[in-house]
């Protein structure tokens, strides 16, 4: 099972909540710091049952699940969960007999836009944050295929081209010039997420040979695809 903890990112003036198990972030804590702000006190739930925000809800999952869905899954007053898109936490009492309120988690496509809702003028902090969050997360790539390049120095062979021909494939599906340059945010977060387990397998010697590392590639192209490293 994978550990989930809870980051702090700095979005404007506010702080945002976002899990790591599955990148959703926090709506109603930001929905709170907006009424202690302002004094407007805006639902989450009222955003959920905008007409506007359904259709985007239908888009946004059928994109991510490859599916359509029908109006049974939308959200409704209860605010139903909806699978990698809303998630609710009921309100609860912990260890310490402190009642804890109940949240309601959004992916981060529908948090943004959530954000955008709150207020008008809040959309350029939002632009930033996104901006920041991709010039991070390049940055963090960079670094990352460095530490895989040095973890590769073992093998006498290695053939680093190769390595980022068969990188961009298996999360990409393609191989082009400045293609990490332009990618969104869920495939640099897949590329960093591939370098770093692949540096761990050579370091720990579960992959002993170059060849094995273009083996173990070519398995994971072949999920996604049928193409195979040349």
């Amino acid at each position: 099972m994978k550990t989930n903890k809870i980051m702090i990112r700095k979005m404007g003036t506010y702080n945002v909540q976002q899990r790591t198990k599955d990148g959703m972030f926090d709506a109603t804590w930001l929905a709170e710091q907006w009424k202690q702000a302002t004094g407007v006190n805006k639902h989450v739930s009222d955003f959920l049952r905008l007409q506007n925000t359904k259709e985007f809800i239908e888009i946004l999952y059928s994109d991510l699940h490859k599916s359509e869905i029908g109006d049974s899954l939308l959200p409704d007053n209860k605010t139903r969960d909806i699978p990698g898109i809303v998630s609710k936490t009921n309100a609860r009492t912990n260890s310490s007999g402190i009642r804890v309120a109940g949240k309601v988690w959004f992916h981060p496509y529908l948090f943004l836009d959530f954000s955008m809702w709150l207020n008008p003028k809040f959309k350029l902090d939002v632009i930033k944050f996104v901006y920041d969050q991709l010039i991070d997360f390049r940055h963090l790539v960079g670094d990352g295929y460095k530490g895989l390049s040095s973890a590769l120095t073992v093998f006498p062979d290695v053939d680093y081209g190769r390595v980022a021909k068969g990188l961009n494939y298996v999360v990409f599906g393609r191989h082009e010039k400045e293609l990490r340059q332009r990618a969104k945010l869920d495939e640099l977060q897949k590329l960093s997420t591939l370098q770093q387990q692949l540096a761990f397998a050579v370091d720990m010697g579960y992959i002993k040979t170059f060849q094995q590392l273009l083996t173990e590639l070519r398995k994971l192209w072949r999920r996604r695809d049928t193409v195979i490293i040349q």
